[in-house]
């Protein structure tokens, strides 16, 4: 209503000078005053705006002289707000709808995830700091780990514990988590793929 009502700002039509009284119009919804007074923990008394839908105003008529105080009281020295909701008519049917739909485009922050490269050096770097992986009982060690797959399901470290218990070579190895480590965020690339599609894009 700012804008199209002279007077009428922030909520307020008269009384805005009011030490610790209302200042906020009356609301009146279909012939009854409408109260939504509640304390901000200072002292002072707020009213707010009637929880109302906007698609169901059929008018609203501002009231803001004597006449309004004479039909509503005292508490109308702040003004009136008059609102009019929608009813049923006679023999007729109408039907209104209204929808808001947004779409934004779905995009996967990488800036502090580690892709499958920064995996593969932390890998490397766990079997270059093992001591387990040092020395004689390095290829022993290794495969029992590998016989705990649940425990070391990585291919990375899968692949180094290979070469530690001589199932592949140092070039097959290397070969191996030089492919792991290519595939970037192929984990992210796989969600947007699959869990990600434009459902409208399917119909």
């Amino acid at each position: 209503m700012e804008g199209r009502i002279a007077g009428y700002s922030d909520g307020k039509i008269r009384g805005v000078t009011s030490l610790n009284g209302l200042t906020t119009p009356l609301y009146v919804i279909d012939g009854f005053p409408v109260e939504k007074t509640i304390s901000d923990g200072l002292g002072n008394w707020v009213e707010n705006v009637p929880d109302l839908n906007i698609e169901d105003i059929e008018n609203i008529t501002v009231l803001k002289d004597a006449a309004a105080t004479s039909i509503y009281g005292a508490r109308a020295a702040n003004g009136v707000v008059v609102i009019t909701t929608k009813k049923a008519g006679k023999n007729q049917l109408n039907v209104s709808f209204s929808a808001t739909l947004t779409v934004r485009p779905y995009n996967f922050y990488t800036g502090h995830l580690a892709g499958t490269a920064n995996m593969i050096e932390m890998e490397k770097e766990w079997a270059a700091m093992n001591p387990n992986l040092q020395g004689e009982g390095a290829s022993q060690y290794a495969q029992n780990l590998l016989d705990n797959a649940s425990m070391y399901s990585c291919l990375g470290v899968q692949a180094i514990l290979k070469h530690h218990t001589g199932a592949i070579s140092e070039a097959q190895m290397e070969q191996t988590l030089h492919e792991l480590a290519s595939q970037g965020f192929r984990y992210y690339d796989d969600v947007k793929k699959y869990g990600k599609r434009n459902v409208f894009a399917t119909i």
